[in-house]
């Protein structure tokens, strides 16, 4: 498991039909980083675009599970081999509701789980 202390949690969405969400370090960050993207328009085929400061975790993978409470994001990316990746953060309630809606919208209800 990769686990990441990325305390600034930045959302971004465009016309309902790009989705990003981005974990750093801090607002201007060249360090440390994991960003997932999805787009509407794009056939997916269910995979996201995922980023990061680690090569391994760059490219388009389908989640297999991912879960979402206050301050702790983890993921399974369905990469060779698979890797399950937590990322912790800090967020007010207005960033983490924002953060709940937005992955709402890139993965599916019975992959993503929010407590």
């Amino acid at each position: 498991m990769k686990d990441f202390f990325l305390k600034h949690v930045s959302v971004a969405e465009s016309g309902g039909e790009y989705f990003q969400v981005s974990f750093s370090e801090d607002e201007e960050s060249d360090g440390s980083y994991f960003l997932l993207q999805w787009q509407f328009e794009s056939p997916d085929h269910g995979r996201l675009y995922v980023e990061s400061h680690l090569r391994t975790l760059s490219g388009h993978f389908r989640i297999r599970r991912a879960e979402l409470e206050r301050g702790l994001f983890r993921l399974e990316i369905m990469s060779q081999p698979p890797e399950t990746v937590q990322i912790r953060f800090q967020a007010d309630e207005t960033q983490f509701n924002r953060l709940k809606t937005v992955l709402k919208m890139m993965l599916p209800s019975n992959v993503l789980k929010i407590e």
